[in-house]
């Protein structure tokens, strides 16, 4: 019976049971994907040599080969994003190999968290924007109770939980609106 791995096409879809043939592949390696839509990069998520019972691959996937984060890129789904952003984006992007999650550099967070926004519903992937040393800016958290404006709405903040990432405003008009920590750099505090 050939290896069998577990793989991962996004950070939020199951994992799939794929025919690793004879090759050994260790959780969080990128690897090169044979699907019935054609090749595409991967990350494993569960090893060959994790399983503690055989498991039967999914007919029509395979995986043929390791790849590196260069070789990767080149690859769809991280090479396909590219693409898209080149036509759209204004600012230095950087795709994660396996093409699960895209980060945004820039100098001026706040300019681009409308973007991070937009392309994270285009996409369908996480976005962060980062400062230009890669790393996330730090954003200052609200306080419960406090008020903001929100795409135009006045608000209070009602719930804030890190662990979800996400804060829980509600407008004047009653209702509940939730936005993703990552959105909180577009929110105007009032004082």
């Amino acid at each position: 019976m050939p290896a069998v791995v577990g793989v991962r096409l996004s950070p939020s879809s199951p994992v799939l049971w794929i025919d690793a043939g004879d090759a050994e592949f260790v959780s969080g390696s990128l690897c090169l994907l044979r699907t019935p839509e054609g090749d595409r990069s991967a990350r494993v998520v569960v090893g060959s040599a994790q399983l503690a019972s055989e498991l039967v691959p999914l007919p029509g996937y395979k995986v043929l080969s390791l790849l590196t984060e260069e070789e990767a890129r080149e690859l769809a789904p991280a090479r396909t994003i590219l693409q898209q952003l080149d036509s759209v984006a204004q600012t230095d992007c950087r795709v994660h190999p396996d093409g699960s999650r895209l980060a945004l550099l820039a100098k001026d967070d706040e300019a681009v968290a409308g973007l991070a926004v937009d392309l994270a519903r285009t996409l369908r992937i996480p976005v962060v924007v980062r400062d230009q040393s890669e790393r996330i800016p730090e954003v200052e958290l609200p306080q419960l109770l406090q008020r903001v404006t929100y795409q135009g709405t006045e608000a209070t903040v009602e719930e804030i939980s890190v662990f979800r990432g996400e804060v829980v405003l509600r407008a004047n008009s009653g209702a509940a609106i939730t936005v993703p920590l990552a959105n909180w750099v577009s929110i105007k505090q009032h004082t």
